[in-house]
């Protein structure tokens, strides 16, 4: 989690902390999401998230969409 990561394991630190950050935020809360519309407003409410206090520029697609799943594993 974002307390195990070591300098070492972030080459780029603000890129690595705003995937980590997005991806624990989809562990804990998205994951126990039931229906669809719930787990798509989340999703868009992450990425008004990441926009402000992140300033990313990225397209929702390039951080949400099929085949660009977030994944750190222990």
């Amino acid at each position: 989690g974002i307390l195990d990561i070591r300098p070492g394991q972030c080459p780029e630190p603000r890129v690595t902390l705003m995937r980590l950050w997005v991806h624990e935020n989809m562990r804990v809360f998205h994951d126990r999401l039931t229906c669809k519309e719930d787990k798509d407003y989340f999703k868009g409410m992450l990425y008004e998230m990441l926009q402000s206090k992140f300033e990313v520029r990225e397209e929702f697609d390039a951080i949400f969409g099929h085949g660009n799943e977030i994944m750190f594993g222990e």
